[in-house]
This record gives structure tokens, C-alpha cells and sequence, in this order.
């Protein structure tokens, strides 16, 4: 199955354009402890080098490694308007380079695909994942798979395909962050720490939400609705934020300190 599987993956990433426009950065985003899970948690990201206008998005994979004992699932939605349940993570029992267990997170062809408007460097969560295992790593890496490792097994690159208006689908790939692209679990620990206290309140919330449990000074929060597009910005007197404005639904506030970051989604009445 998994061969058959391998094989419509490789015959969906050739096809390409040499008219390619915007490019994407695969990178990690460390979101925090999983409330709901005890998992530490992070996102799959993509950033455009140009706007993003009706393309639809089809199938994506990146490979990433966690340490050894640790797997890689508990999908939940991102910022991307992807349903969390259209991605799988392929083990393929071949190590890393490096020795670590490799996993490709990957998008199954959808039944409906999601259109991407999206500005240029704006960072867009694909999916969010736990990694699993017994308790928190305290050590090893969590690191996006550079290529020519040898657990691609020779064909299971990095690629986000998508498809313009004229129908033509290009895979759009550019590379992988040269910054955001591993997290030392030796270290993570005493990161997350830093705004594992800050909540807010109400939620739902219909006029002002409030930030709580802040133990260190944040520099931005940001408002992202379920489809990745920012619609609100603040960076000073983060105690209360203004909300009366947004239409109903779901919104992901994202709040940002010099060492860490953490997403907590809510619900605009």
C-alpha cells in the first residue's frame, strides 16, 4: 500500500510549470504544551515570497525527524484553512542521517481543495502536530529533514503544490528556513516556560479579550482568522485586546516575546 501510495506522490509532484510565480519557506513553529494532550506542539509553516491570490492548494509533505522513542501525529488545524484530519505522518522505519527517526507529514489528495490568499512573508501554519512519546523530551531535536538525506528514500522530497486559475498545478517549493528549521528539546523546556502561565479571558469573547499570567514583557499579538489572514496587530499595552470590530468566528491570537512564542485560539462572539 505504502509503495502504491509512494508512487502516486511522486507522480503528483511532477507535475510542474516552468511558469512558477511565488515560492514557499518551509519552517517549525513551536506552539507550546498542548493543553489538551501534555504533548509539546508545533506547526508546519509555510511563507510565500509573493502574494497569494486564488491558488488552490493540493498536496504537501515535509520530512522531519524526532528523537529516538518519539512519533508525530494528534493533527489539529493551522492557519492555513486545512482540515487538520486530510494529513498523515508516514513512518517509513528508515532513520535520518543523524539517526533520528524520520516521519513525511503529508497531505492526502482532498476531496475539496482550500483556496490560499495569502500576503508575501506572511508565515502559514499547514497543520499543527504533536510529537508523542512518554512524557516531555528533554533531549535530541526536533528538525526539518535536509535534502539528500537518506531517509527520503530517494523520492520523498519537500513540495506544496497548488494550482492556479487556469488549472495548471506547480509544485512551489522554494527551501526550508535557514533559522526556524530545528528545536534543541534540551532547551525548549526552559523556553516554553515563559509564557506557559499567559492565558486570556473570555472565551468566547464578544468585545475585550484579556491576556493574563504575564510574566515577561511581550513585544506583538497578533490576530490570524482560520484562513492565515492577519486582521489585527498590537505592540504595547498588551492587557486587553480590542476585539469589538472582528466579525464572528474562529481567530487564532498569537502572542510573541523575545524568546518564545504561544497560540491560543478563541472564539469571537
Amino acid at each position: 500500500m505504502k509503495q502504491l501510495y509512494s508512487l502516486v506522490i511522486v507522480l503528483l509532484i511532477s507535475v510542474i510549470s516552468t511558469a512558477q510565480t511565488e515560492q514557499y519557506e518551509f519552517a517549525l513553529q513551536y506552539i507550546g504544551v498542548n493543553g489538551s494532550t501534555g504533548n509539546y506542539q508545533f506547526a508546519l509553516v509555510a511563507t510565500p515570497d509573493a502574494d497569494v491570490t486564488a491558488q488552490l492548494s493540493a498536496d504537501m509533505a515535509a520530512m522531519i525527524s524526532v528523537p529516538t522513542g518519539y512519533t508525530i501525529g494528534n493533527f489539529e488545524n493551522g492557519t492555513s484553512g486545512i482540515a487538520a484530519s486530510e494529513f498523515i505522518s508516514d513512518d517509513y522505519s528508515v532513520a535520518s542521517d543523524a539517526g533520528d527517526p524520520a516521519f513525511y507529514v503529508n497531505r492526502q489528495v482532498p476531496t475539496t481543495n482550500i483556496d490560499f490568499n495569502f500576503t508575501s512573508g506572511t508565515p502559514i501554519q499547514l497543520v499543527r502536530f504533536d510529537v508523542i512519546g512518554t512524557g516531555l523530551p528533554n533531549s535530541g531535536f526536533i528538525t526539518l529533514v535536509p535534502p539528500g538525506d537518506s531517509s527520503r528514500l530517494g523520492f520523498l522530497e519537500d513540495y506544496i503544490n497548488m494550482t492556479d486559475g487556469g488549472g495548471t498545478t506547480t509544485n512551489r517549493y522554494g527551501s526550508k528556513s535557514t533559522t526556524n528549521n530545528t528545536f534543541n528539546f534540551a532547551s525548549l523546556g526552559t523556553v516554553s516556560n515563559e509564557l506557559e502561565s499567559v492565558g486570556v479571558y473570555p472565551n468566547p469573547v464578544k468585545n475585550e479579550l484579556n491576556i493574563t499570567g504575564l510574566s515577561s514583557e511581550l513585544t506583538e499579538i497578533s490576530v490570524y482568522t482560520i484562513t492565515g489572514q492577519k486582521v489585527l496587530t498590537q505592540n504595547k499595552n498588551f492587557e486587553k485586546v480590542n476585539m469589538a470590530n472582528l466579525a464572528k468566528g474562529v481567530y487564532f491570537v498569537n502572542l510573541t516575546s523575545q524568546k518564545s512564542e504561544k497560540t491560543i485560539k478563541i472564539v469571537k462572539q
